[in-house]
């Protein structure tokens, strides 16, 4: 087993060969489950569980943040691929669009941001939101 440093360099170069920060955060925050344990099969095999964990929670929080500080253009530029890989323009128009949006967006908090985060975070994807759907 590695140890807890040695661990998160492994996982870094992990999350380093996802090109687009909103992809790392959709990736990390999927890795949380039901119980808010974050589970993943590589990671747990290279460190014990809690400790993959730990360093999976942290790097949640520290994609939330890094997507967070993000201006708003680099934003929407970092989330259009990511959008379009997942979206055909037809179901954009539908209007369970908003709703999905919303409920991607809610999901993708980690437990740990604090009130003001994530109130950011939320309004912000509001506004990546509507400069999305005018293109």
């Amino acid at each position: 087993m590695l140890s807890k440093s040695d661990g998160e360099i492994v996982w870094r170069s992990k999350l380093e060969a996802i090109p687009s920060v909103f992809a790392r955060l959709f990736y990390v925050a999927g890795l949380r489950n039901r119980e808010g344990a974050y589970r993943e099969a590589g990671l747990e095999s290279k460190v014990p569980i809690g400790i993959a964990d730990d360093i999976i929670r942290d790097s949640h929080l520290i994609c939330f943040r890094g997507w967070l500080s993000m201006g708003l253009q680099h934003k929407t530029e970092d989330l259009r691929p990511y959008l379009a890989s997942l979206l055909s323009p037809r179901a954009k128009s539908g209007q369970g669009w908003e709703k999905a949006w919303a409920d991607l967006f809610r999901d993708l908090i980690p437990s740990d941001a604090s009130l003001t985060e994530i109130k950011l975070f939320l309004n912000t994807a509001s506004i990546v939101q509507r400069l999305v759907d005018e293109e």
